[in-house]
């Protein structure tokens, strides 16, 4: 796993033994296996990605390699009303379950910043996107609701940096992380449509690198923030059953962010990003562990 200090393989493992544990219908590890289909320690090549809207590939600080910002600094001609989106171009299998994880700096703010990104799981297309502002690029923006329609048949993680409570029902507060799925409807921001949330401590927008995992298996999401040994949400859910999977396993994954008034905007970047699936064991090895236990059983 990638985390500030580098990669993490050992937590890989150990989170494979428990997602594989876990996977839907009580697949057992004989049956089922974990792989790793996204792998990005930097954003030096993007042409597994789709980039819509204000998402480019981007400069790094000093010593960094690329990153890739989803909004860009306010200047003259851009900062207002901002929205960018990022998926890998594959769908990804999702069903019985992944882990992602990301590292994230939301720097460049004009006035305190706005207004946060999600981590979204989608099924719209590779070219979705969401409406600005407090949308976040995934949502209906529901002060403004004919600008744009939310992105359907999505779950989105969020990373909030507005408190939009003046504006829908939501967890009041600058940095607010929660789960959004409107089903196969388009998504909202609204706390009506929301599996969980919690306040964070701190800010997101504080110009210093911070690291999400998304660990999900058929009936629960985690999300950890920066302490990968706890998760900060818990999150009931069946991905199987809120989204309409392609082929019932598959769905685009990447990112989303806005920007509202150029007064108050922010660069959202991404400085890595790793995704890994749980899938079914190909036949062969399942037949050959048969074999074994056949054999086995003539020698007694």
């Amino acid at each position: 796993m990638f985390t500030q200090q580098g990669m993490r393989p050992s937590l890989a493992r150990s989170f494979s033994i428990v997602a594989v544990a876990a996977a839907a219908g009580g697949a057992s590890s004989a049956h089922a296996q974990f792989v790793q289909t996204i792998n990005l320690a930097d954003f030096n090549n993007v042409s597994q990605l789709q980039l819509n809207g204000t998402t480019a590939q981007t400069a790094g600080l000093a010593g960094e390699q690329s990153t890739l910002s989803l909004t860009q600094p306010a200047t003259a001609t851009t900062g207002g009303s901002q929205v960018g989106t990022m998926y890998h171009q594959n769908r990804q299998r999702v069903d019985l379950g992944f882990v992602s994880e990301f590292t994230f700096r939301m720097r460049d703010r004009s006035g305190v910043g706005a207004d946060g990104m999600t981590f979204i799981i989608q099924n719209q297309g590779v070219n979705a996107m969401g409406a600005g502002g407090g949308a976040l690029g995934f949502g209906t923006n529901l002060a403004f609701p004919t600008v744009g329609q939310g992105i359907s048949n999505s779950l989105a993680i969020v990373l909030d940096t507005w408190d939009n409570s003046a504006n829908w029902p939501t967890i009041p507060g600058a940095a607010v992380l929660s789960v959004q799925t409107n089903g196969l409807l388009p998504n909202t921001p609204s706390s009506v449509n929301s599996l969980n949330g919690t306040a964070v401590n701190g800010a997101f927008n504080d110009q210093v690198v911070h690291t999400v995992r998304i660990s999900y298996t058929p009936g629960l999401m985690q999300i950890f923030y920066d302490n990968l040994a706890q998760p900060i949400l818990n999150v009931s859910v069946n991905l199987s059953n809120t989204l309409s999977l392609e082929n019932g396993t598959d769905a685009f994954v990447g990112f989303t962010a806005a920007t509202g008034a150029r007064v108050n905007a922010q660069r959202h970047e991404i400085l890595s990003w790793q995704f890994s699936s749980v899938v079914p064991a190909p036949a062969s090895a399942a037949l050959l562990g048969l074999g074994g236990l056949v054999a086995m059983r003539r020698r007694r």
